[in-house]
């Protein structure tokens, strides 16, 4: 009973903001989920109206609150075409911290979180036994269009995840090599005492997945002659915890980032990552309102947070690249290859970045960009609801294949590694063999051929 109790004084702190929605029902036309299901309890008016009355549901169905609070993305689309400006993202956190300090944690999602993603080093150990069990229980990966793609084994593991087509991670994270990363990008240029500084925030998914969207960015530092301060013993940015109701595995990896970056002397916080930009910028601040002593540390930091290609536009001169394909006479010149983007939720809808990646990819003789249809439309992964509501994961996420095969592209660019993992499921599933990048790869790669011509 007081457990009850304290519930619902967490709730009821909530309430001035929930007073805001008039039901109005706008929230029903950009909600991915609502648009699969069409239930009006997985939509924010609906999610919104249970926090109304969520004593009482516990009371009745405590899974079944804790269930449908849960069935959301956290793509922030309500939150963007709301016309009384809920903050239903900010709610929907709070409601599940709420919750889990309360009810607590499912035994499996405590032990990975607290466990494992809490502490760095337990987290690379994980990843690296876990890259190996999974090329041992993985289908051959040369059944789909990618030969770094393979789809899961229906024998080796729950027959839920037995259709997704996985990236394997990198042999080697990029926190690995990182000091030889650094060592190459100060030998090549003379040290420049006033020239441009910055911290990598690398995140996750670019250490241990995608590190070479980390050297592409490395690449491009070098060009530009910035110099890069790398502090080692990174680890999460904290949104998988946030989002579970962790609140303190969250606040742990806050404090932790804080201790390696605040004392540096840097221009800019970077990060190729658009949900740990977000994370870093907005959740923070916000998440740490009432830790006095961490509040003003968080803040100078989110101040200087970017998203890479924000950066890049801002202090590193973006120039056209006149990237010519060389033709033999007598040849008929290539036509340019279509390459399509799609905008990260958390880096258009929340930070109104989308014209910077652009920038990025266009200017190449090589190359023309297509706008799909919806490109600012959820993808559907929504790091844990992928592996929890796995069929509405696939269905939001075919509707994103459909409209980047409409364009007729050969590849399609991201800012966010999630949402690359994502596509590269959805389109190994009908074996298209589609090009899954990050701009800072495509950039790096025009800079090379730039370099060499």
């Amino acid at each position: 009973m007081n457990s009850l109790i304290k519930l619902s004084h967490e709730i009821r702190e909530l309430e001035k903001e929930v007073a805001l929605c008039s039901r109005c029902g706008m929230c029903q036309s950009v909600c991915p989920v609502f648009g699969q299901t069409l239930h009006e309890a997985d939509v924010a008016r609906g999610k919104l109206a249970l926090l109304d009355g969520i004593i009482q549901e516990i009371f009745d169905n405590p899974k079944g609150a804790i269930k449908r609070l849960d069935r959301c993305l956290l793509c922030g689309s309500c939150m963007v075409s709301c016309p009384n400006s809920v903050p239903t993202m900010e709610l929907f956190l709070k409601a599940r911290i709420a919750i889990t300090s309360v009810m607590g944690l499912p035994y499996f999602k405590k032990t990975l979180l607290k466990g494992f993603l809490a502490k760095p080093e337990a987290f690379d150990s994980l990843a690296r036994y876990g890259a190996f069990f999974q090329k041992l229980f993985f289908r051959k990966p040369d059944q789909f269009h990618d030969a770094s793609c393979a789809g899961l084994s229906s024998i080796m593991i729950p027959r839920a995840l037995a259709s997704r087509h996985v990236k394997n991670p990198a042999d080697v994270p990029f926190h690995k090599t990182v000091l030889t990363k650094l060592e190459k990008v100060e030998k090549i240029e003379d040290k420049i005492d006033n020239r441009i500084k910055v911290a990598f925030f690398y995140g996750c998914l670019t250490d241990k997945i995608f590190p070479e969207i980390a050297e592409s960015f490395l690449y491009i530092l070098k060009r530009k002659n910035i110099e890069a301060v790398i502090p080692v013993g990174q680890g999460c940015c904290g949104i998988p915890a946030l989002s579970s109701g962790d609140f303190e595995t969250f606040l742990a990896l806050m404090r932790l980032h804080l201790e390696l970056f605040i004392d540096e002397e840097f221009d800019a916080l970077v990060t190729p990552c658009a949900t740990c930009t977000f994370t870093i910028k907005k959740l923070w601040p916000l998440f740490a309102e009432n830790e006095t002593a961490l509040k003003a540390k968080v803040d100078r930091l989110a101040e200087k947070t970017m998203d890479a290609s924000e950066f890049l536009v801002s202090y590193a001169s973006i120039e056209p690249l006149e990237v010519n394909v060389p033709v033999q006479p007598g040849e008929v010149k290539p036509s340019p290859q279509k390459i399509t983007y799609h905008d990260p939720c958390h880096l258009k809808k929340s930070l109104k970045v989308f014209k910077e990646p652009r920038m990025l990819l266009s200017n190449y003789a090589d190359m023309e960009i297509v706008e799909m249809a919806g490109a600012d439309e959820c993808c559907g992964m929504g790091g844990s609801f992928t592996l929890s509501h796995q069929e509405l994961s696939i269905e939001i996420g075919s509707k994103k294949a459909g409209n980047i095969v409409a364009t007729g592209c050969e590849t399609v660019a991201t800012s966010c590694p999630a949402c690359m993992l994502q596509i590269i499921d959805m389109l190994s599933r009908k074996n298209l063999k589609i090009k899954v990048k990050h701009p800072l790869e495509i950039y790096a790669n025009h800079l090379k051929i730039n370099a060499d011509q």
